[in-house]
């Protein structure tokens, strides 16, 4: 199991602790519970234009307009006071190469500055809807009239713990490890969804990347805002994001992230979110036992293995079939 940071943004951190179009329905609705497999009656499918990945391009840096700079500003402001943010999530996996369509349910935790964990488990309505019909795959079409294979994601933990990445593979029983530098540790992670959770200083969010606001956006009802990396530590991570934020809050509905290649779309959406306490600081969410499994890697990481610190410088049919649209899908 080779260490990759970009796994983690495929799984799960990659998004929630940091930073994320078309359509009026893109992000649209979504339960606030977690949905089964059949589309939740009266439920608005988030996406209903084809999937596509967006046209690669040089991106240039300039500056944000006044009324991005205030959103960012607001963003900062209202998310600097959380200490611990704890939640329940969905991700869905894209891959157009191989037609897969992986999803998975988990819970987060983070606490501020440098520690941060997501659980990731396999969807339990994929796994049940599998196990009825062993042998016969569970589809879903795309409104372009691609079809996807429809897959429980593995279950995975991941954890920075403010010194040490790590990437737990549960079933081989495995694990991968990564230790930041010393000058590193107790910054702020803003890697994939992480920096888009909490959001981050609106002058490091300037120059890291270029910001835009969505078709969706409507400082009413929900803040749309589109992000293309300009740093090529983040760009080699990701080529675009998107993020829904809750306009009162300002913590994320949605975070969605293009890899670089445009192949794979990852998808999360974040549901009630609160504080916790934490009765051992130094142990928390991010202390894991390990008895038992075999260490993959142990490696030191260098700066530029880091981009998520903050540096000072319808039922199925007969063909299983998923009844309605899978989330967040854009053209």
């Amino acid at each position: 199991m080779p260490f990759s940071l970009k796994s983690i943004c495929q799984a799960p951190l990659c998004l929630a602790f940091g930073i994320a179009v078309t359509s009026n329905l893109a992000f649209g609705q979504f339960p606030q519970t977690q949905p089964n497999t059949q589309q939740p009656a009266g439920a608005t499918p988030l996406i209903q234009n084809a999937a596509r990945a967006p046209v690669q391009m040089e991106i240039k840096p300039e500056r944000p307009s006044p009324q991005m700079l205030l959103v960012l500003q607001e963003w900062e402001q209202k998310t600097a006071g959380i200490d611990t943010l704890q939640g329940v999530f969905r991700r869905y996996v894209y891959d157009s190469t191989f037609g897969v369509e992986k999803r998975a349910v988990g819970e987060y935790w983070f606490g501020s500055p440098d520690k941060a964990r997501m659980d990731f488990n396999p969807d339990p309505d994929i796994v049940k809807a599998l196990a009825a019909s062993p042998g016969q795959p569970l589809t879903h079409k795309a409104p372009d009239g691609k079809v996807y294979s429809v897959e429980a994601d593995a279950h995975k933990v991941w954890i920075c713990n403010g010194k040490d990445i790590l990437e737990v593979d549960v079933a081989p029983k495995q694990y991968s490890k990564m230790e930041i530098p010393p000058q590193y540790q107790g910054q702020r992670i803003t890697d994939g969804p992480m920096p888009f959770l909490f959001g981050m200083k609106a002058d490091s969010v300037t120059k890291r990347y270029k910001m835009a606001f969505g078709e969706m956006h409507d400082p009413e009802r929900q803040i749309h805002i589109i992000a293309y990396p300009l740093v090529p530590n983040l760009r080699r991570e990701f080529q675009r994001a998107e993020i829904l934020l809750d306009p009162n809050t300002f913590l994320p509905n949605a975070v969605k992230l293009w890899d670089p290649s445009g192949n794979q779309e990852t998808v999360y959406r974040f549901y009630t979110p609160k504080p916790f306490t934490l009765a051992d600081k130094l142990r928390g969410p991010w202390s894991i036992s390990l008895r038992g499994y075999e260490k993959m890697q142990d490696i030191k990481a260098n700066p530029d293995q880091l981009p998520m610190m903050d540096r000072r410088t319808s039922k199925p049919t007969l063909r299983q079939t998923v009844g309605g649209e899978s989330p967040l899908r854009t053209n």
